[in-house]
């Protein structure tokens, strides 16, 4: 199979009348977007091509996705009389080709998987796309998870370097690895879940609910021998991460490594019927940030925090100095780590900025770590009833 949605371009010629000379202006358009996206399990082995057909031109946009909430699988409550057909366990996004063998057509998907998705690594990094995103949600009932299985993650079988010129989209609760080295270079990278129904972490599943329980799903970062590195104009977390096998707190190697040659922006996002906006990023394994501007967006509050002992959060400050305030009021930023060292530029205008370490906070000259407002002119406040 093969899937383009190359750009087009070409060269319109203008007549200039009364003169022998004509003008030649180049037409072009944009390469397209595909996405591919399933409820239980994704595997496509065709090529895919999002070429740019002119210099002016961009290349294409390719998101993969494994998403059970496209499709309805009926409630817990009927499941237990009725055996739903579903599988409603884990989903998993895999950035690696698929290399088993698929089922025929006659013939059921092997059980292992189920609640997976396989990202067409070669097709994609061959197709000349610009843009990539990744994306795994957990299935839903009632506006919650239905099992306490009910978890989603983006997964990283094998060392693995993704280079995209405009943006690359990593959108799941969880980042999981064995031992894999991931690299990840972009004008713009988004880490974290953006799903608005509910918070994974904390949520009590449906199944829970109906059985009289209050057990609640718990995803907690887990220490390993992967690593992480990011590399961007751009960085923004996005809601709640959890990493789970980059990095060993107290190592001396960061497991998680974010540099930008801009901002590294803490976006919280509210949860249907929330009136909060909140982020994390909890990992296991030491982590490094390197940025010119460190921020919360307005009234997010932002969690930083590195699990285990000897655990450490280094802050660095990127080449180029931003005098500029960002554009965010009354956003807070907790930082907890065994040490905490603050050698950036760490800003919350008008909100707070609260790091709390077991061991040593060393604040390095030169850096700043400031939650003044002062010469920052910003459009914030609501309106009441009545017009005022």
């Amino acid at each position: 199979a093969h899937i383009s949605v190359d750009g087009v371009a070409s060269f319109l010629h203008l007549d200039d009348l009364g003169d022998v000379s004509s003008q030649s202006t180049e037409v072009y358009g944009h390469a397209g977007e595909i996405r591919l996206s399933a409820a239980e399990t994704l595997i496509y082995q065709g090529s895919l091509s999002g070429q740019a057909a002119s210099a002016n031109g961009a290349g294409g946009q390719l998101s993969v996705a494994i998403d059970p909430q496209q499709r309805s699988a009926g409630n817990v409550a009927d499941a237990v009389l009725n055996p739903n057909p579903f599988p409603r366990g884990k989903r998993t996004l895999v950035v690696a080709d698929f290399e088993g063998v698929t089922a025929g057509a006659d013939e059921a998907i092997a059980p292992e998987l189920n609640g997976k998705a396989f990202v067409p690594l070669q097709a994609a990094q061959q197709g000349g796309f610009e843009s990539l995103s990744l994306a795994a949600r957990s299935e839903v009932e009632n506006n919650a998870p239905v099992t306490l299985e009910s978890t989603s993650s983006i997964e990283f079988p094998e060392d693995v370097s993704l280079n995209f010129g405009q943006r690359i989209v990593l959108d799941a609760p969880i980042l999981e690895t064995a031992s894999a080295d991931v690299d990840l270079e972009s004008t713009y990278v988004s880490i974290g879940s953006t799903e608005s129904l509910f918070d994974l972490n904390g949520s009590i599943p449906q199944e829970e609910i109906v059985f009289g329980n209050s057990t609640p799903i718990v995803l907690l970062p887990e220490a390993g021998q992967g690593s992480l590195q990011v590399d961007a104009d751009f960085i923004e977390l996005v809601g709640g991460t959890v990493t789970q096998g980059f990095g060993t707190a107290g190592s001396g190697t960061p497991g998680v490594e974010l540099t930008s040659r801009g901002d590294i922006r803490l976006r919280g996002k509210r949860v249907r019927a929330g009136n909060t906006f909140e982020g994390s990023l909890k990992t296991a394994g030491d982590l490094r940030l390197e940025a010119e501007r460190i921020y919360p967006t307005t009234l997010t509050r932002f969690n930083l925090d590195v699990v285990g002992a000897g655990g450490q959060v280094d802050i660095v400050s990127a080449g180029g100095q931003s005098t500029a305030l960002p554009l965010s009021i009354g956003g807070s930023l907790d930082i907890q780590a065994d040490i905490i060292r603050q050698g950036g530029r760490l800003l919350a205008p008008l909100g707070e900025i609260n790091m709390q370490a077991a061991s040593e906070i060393d604040v390095a000259a030169g850096s700043l770590t400031s939650t003044s407002a002062a010469g920052l002119n910003a459009p914030f406040g609501r309106t009441e009833p009545g017009g005022s």
